[in-house]
């Protein structure tokens, strides 16, 4: 059994001010970093003639200059620098953020299931947008537009370190610095739906479009299949039917369909199930729940059921007693029990009634 569930993330679309930094390969940077480490220092000399082939010293100064701007350096005397905290995982890690402060565009969810909130982030052409506004009041309207980034979302992006959902390269972005205004954009122009299967295993799918450009990403999730199925028994009040040691739920045969009794499986439509710390989701149905008789009586009209069944040829002599074992196999917690022979054959008149009197009459 299988638990599926399934919602579309609400999704806003915000030009902001911000300082971002984002991850960059700079294959430069690194060796003057590497060479910090391996000396314990560097200078603007030791660059220029061990990195750069004896080129002149400015050079070399020039790229300690970009190091320290963005905190990997610091100065250690006149012309001696050591790594900072910063540059010590930067080397780790083989990944420099560049700081860039700039208008932005970033589509964002405070969907529970995407717990960074970031879906897409993109640089913000300002000068063009304003080529496309025709006159003053058009500009002012749009200042007006402008309102405070929601608390929760500052919360989500301040300081931290996030890679986006929808982000093919995964690259990282770090926000260091947002204005507290930012302008909506009533149309996100994105829409992604999450699916959350919870198995043996727990997947969560992400899918969908942002600005028409494909959107998948996967994940494991936290989530057991015995907390959300405790949950969702919880929510149709089935606790008092479901047996933990033979995981199966309780049923009445009366509310069975032919296919149910046989296969001893039913499918379940659930309304707007609810997960903790995960919130509602849409309707779903739960496949394929293990079944078994709430009652004695219910387990005697289902074997009586799955017995006349299976009597679709002569049965001779022996044969119903075998036939009658493997019914009761079904039914571990229940006594069983069954008519003679020619009381049954009486039973399934007209349909299968030769299939019993016939052995008995025959005497075979």
């Amino acid at each position: 059994m299988e638990l599926v569930f399934q919602r579309t993330l609400n999704i806003q679309r915000y030009r902001i001010i911000a300082e971002v930094a984002r991850t960059q390969k700079r294959d430069e940077l690194q060796a003057v970093l590497l060479l910090a480490q391996e000396q314990r220092h560097v200078s603007a000399k030791m660059v220029a003639d061990e990195l750069l082939g004896n080129r002149p010293e400015t050079v070399g100064k020039r790229l300690i200059q970009i190091c320290v701007t963005h905190n990997l350096l610091k100065v250690e005397q006149q012309s001696n620098y050591v790594l900072t905290e910063t540059g010590q995982t930067a080397l780790k890690e083989e990944k420099i953020f560049i700081p860039e402060r700039g208008t932005w565009e970033i589509w964002v969810t405070d969907d529970p299931l995407w717990a960074s909130a970031l879906i897409q982030i993109k640089p913000f052409n300002e000068t063009q947008a304003r080529n496309e506004i025709k006159n003053q009041k058009e500009l002012k309207e749009r200042c007006e537009d402008m309102q405070n980034i929601p608390k929760w979302l500052v919360e989500k992006l301040q300081g931290q370190i996030i890679t986006p959902l929808a982000d093919d390269r995964n690259a990282e972005y770090r926000f260091d610095e947002l204005a507290e205004k930012g302008e909506l954009v009533v149309t996100p122009d994105a829409n992604i739906t999450a699916t959350l299967s919870i198995g043996d295993t727990s997947d969560l799918l992400f899918t969908g479009k942002v600005v028409k450009k494909e959107c998948r990403y996967q994940e494991q999730h936290p989530m057991t299949f015995q907390s959300a199925w405790h949950q969702i028994l919880q929510q149709q009040n089935w606790l008092t039917r479901w047996r933990t040691q033979q995981q199966v739920l309780d049923v009445s045969y009366q509310d069975l369909s032919e296919q149910e009794r046989a296969s001893f499986h039913k499918d379940y439509p659930i309304s707007k199930p609810y997960l903790t710390d995960l919130d509602r989701f849409d309707d779903t149905t739960i496949n394929n729940v293990p079944i078994a008789p709430a009652t004695q009586q219910d387990a005697n009209h289902w074997a009586h059921w799955l017995l006349e069944r299976d009597t679709n040829r002569y049965v001779l002599k022996g044969d119903f007693e075998t036939m009658q074992n493997k019914v009761t196999e079904f039914f571990p917690d229940y006594e069983i029990t069954f008519p003679e022979q020619r009381h049954f054959a009486q039973q399934l008149r007209p349909r299968a009634y030769w299939y019993l009197q016939a052995p008995l009459d025959w005497q075979i």
